[in-house]
């Protein structure tokens, strides 16, 4: 591999001539795409006005559709392309010494650490900060362990030059960590450890008999439904049946609600 630095300068420069490629391509798609709509404008304007058939809107309407997907794949392109440019911008910042306030600096990792302030583990300009590409909650967890250890055992050290290894791989495979850089920043940090902690909870614990009554009831409400519609049940009687399952809902409605609750929660 190349030294970092012209390696990483050689592939901004070749990501930003795509940019500014992708840029222009977009700017004349949008105006190909009013074109379009001015066409279809116009024929409009023909038919009412000088009775011509409508099946001529059918061009301006199919070249704007064509137009449409053709742009939206563009604009993908392009917003791919400009993360991948962030990706060696700031790589090429980290080599310059220009990363310090840039990214998340792990300040909620402070607490409870005797010397974490001392050696910059965490917060602005941060060890944290120099290391973390982390996308997921659970991920920027695991880098604070990492960084918290205290005495290290021979049997860490065993991990940590595992680790070391694993990064020495990874080094030379430029091109999947581009790739999946690129796909990890299409969305924020995701909040998983409210879902990770629900992972390994103990399992809501419902009965055989429980979950068979369950079951029995989805079949025998499927059943009931299906045959009100076609008309060999009155709807009165399925009525009366939507109690049965309501009542069994209310009874369980805690430990439902606790398990719903648990899968919940990181969306919020």
């Amino acid at each position: 591999m190349n030294e970092p630095r012209h390696e990483y300068q050689r592939r901004l420069a070749n990501w930003e001539a795509r940019i500014a490629r992708g840029e222009r391509t977009h700017v004349l798609l949008s105006n190909l795409r009013l074109a379009a709509a001015a066409l279809a404008a116009l024929v409009v304007w023909l038919m009412v006005r000088n009775g011509i058939a409508a099946a001529w809107l059918l061009v301006p309407a199919l070249s704007f559709a064509v137009l449409v997907v053709v742009h939206a794949r563009v604009l993908n392109h392009l917003e791919r392309a400009r993360r991948a440019r962030a990706l060696y911008e700031r790589g090429v910042d980290r080599l310059d010494g220009r990363w310090a306030g840039t990214g998340r600096d792990g300040g909620r990792f402070l607490e409870g650490h005797a010397y974490a302030r001392d050696l910059d583990l965490f917060g602005r300009a941060s060890l944290f900060e120099l290391l973390d590409t982390a996308r997921t909650e659970a991920g920027e967890e695991t880098l604070a362990a990492w960084l918290r250890a205290g005495p290290v055992a021979p049997v860490v050290i065993d991990e940590v030059r595992a680790r070391q290894a694993a990064v020495d791989e990874l080094r030379q495979m430029i091109d999947f960590r581009e790739e999946l850089s690129v796909l990890a920043a299409e969305t924020p940090v995701g909040r998983t450890g409210v879902l990770a902690a629900w992972a390994v909870r103990a399992p809501a614990g419902f009965a055989p008999p429980i979950r068979f009554l369950f079951a029995a009831c989805a079949v025998v409400t499927a059943s009931l439904v299906g045959a009100a519609i076609n008309g060999a049940l009155g709807a009165d009687v399925l009525t009366t049946w939507l109690l049965v399952p309501s009542t069994i809902a209310l009874l369980w409605r805690r430990r439902v609600r606790r398990v719903l609750a648990g899968v919940d929660a990181p969306e919020r």
